[in-house]
């Protein structure tokens, strides 16, 4: 690169910087459910099945370098064609094309600063708030550190909004190649984990019909959910339902046997003992300390 373009693509970036604070603001990517681009709140999000993927891969991993390599696998898991270096190159300059159009920049502009190349890989430079897992994993850190120092209160509203997010399966209507699956995964593990500290907060603060009704959604959507299914027995036996809460252990106990030919943890199994007896071991019906990670 001569100084004249060095000095070229530092301007284009100070221009884009100096630009996206305003036009950024405008931008918003939403994974938590169905893939959502809005500028200015119109959608503008690709239509092309590869091309979604390569969108959410680059932003999934923002500010950070994605591989062509790992490009290249998440689009053809199987065999990869001789075709596919073209292929995604056709895909990036598809997104910069996009950008370009919805942001109004110049084309030379989205491919120097905003999505850029490098050593045989490609970045997307946005904005942490441009994208709802960003704000999503921030809640729940700030909801869940809360919770773990007994601010329940604090904890309840927070969570409740980083959860009142999600509208659906992580990146439902986009194809996950090995890529994105473990990211989407991961996603998924940290809303069941707020989730399970939000449960946690109603039996702390005394809410039990409010315990009751979560645990039993998060359960009915996660049949063999071990955790999920021992809150469900400790809020329904905390609202006074025992015969309840049993009845949701033995339906837990004919699932793992029958579909999958496993029974309850022994901590499951020691807790459906404790609801057994007329004057349960408070010690077997206490929650765990909240932690966070």
């Amino acid at each position: 690169m001569t100084a004249v373009t060095e000095h070229h693509a530092s301007e284009t970036r100070a221009s884009i910087e100096t630009r996206a604070g305003i036009e950024t603001e405008a931008l918003r990517f939403c994974i938590l459910g169905p893939l959502s681009m809005t500028v200015h709140g119109r959608e503008a999000a690709p239509t092309a099945a590869k091309q979604r993927q390569v969108l959410c891969l680059l932003l999934m991993n923002v500010g950070r370098r994605v591989t062509t390599t790992a490009l290249t696998s998440e689009l053809w898991p199987n065999e990869v064609p001789r075709t596919a270096k073209t292929a995604l190159q056709t895909y990036i300059s598809a997104l910069r094309r996009l950008f370009a159009k919805e942001l109004g920049l110049p084309a030379e502009t989205v491919a120097a600063s905003l999505l850029t190349t490098d050593a045989g890989s490609y970045t997307l430079h946005l904005p942490a708030s441009c994208w709802d897992g960003a704000e999503f994993q921030a809640l729940l850190e700030q909801g869940e550190g809360a919770a773990a120092r007994g601010d329940y209160e604090e904890a309840e509203t927070t969570l409740a909004r980083a959860l009142s997010m999600c509208q659906g399966d992580i990146l439902e209507d986009v194809v996950k190649g090995p890529q994105l699956r473990p990211l989407a995964r991961f996603l998924d593990e940290a809303r069941l984990h707020g989730e399970e500290i939000l449960v946690d907060t109603f039996l702390r603060t005394g809410k039990k019909n409010q315990a009751v009704c979560r645990a039993t959604t998060l359960a009915d959507r996660n049949p063999y959910h071990e955790g999920l299914h021992a809150q469900l027995m400790r809020s329904l036996y905390a609202a006074g339902r025992r015969n309840d809460a049993l009845k949701a252990y033995r339906e837990l106990d004919a699932r793992l046997a029958d579909e999958l030919g496993t029974v309850p943890s022994p901590e499951t199994r020691t807790l459906h003992h404790a609801l057994l007896q007329d004057a349960p071991d408070a010690a077997f019906l206490r929650l765990a300390p909240v932690s966070v990670g």
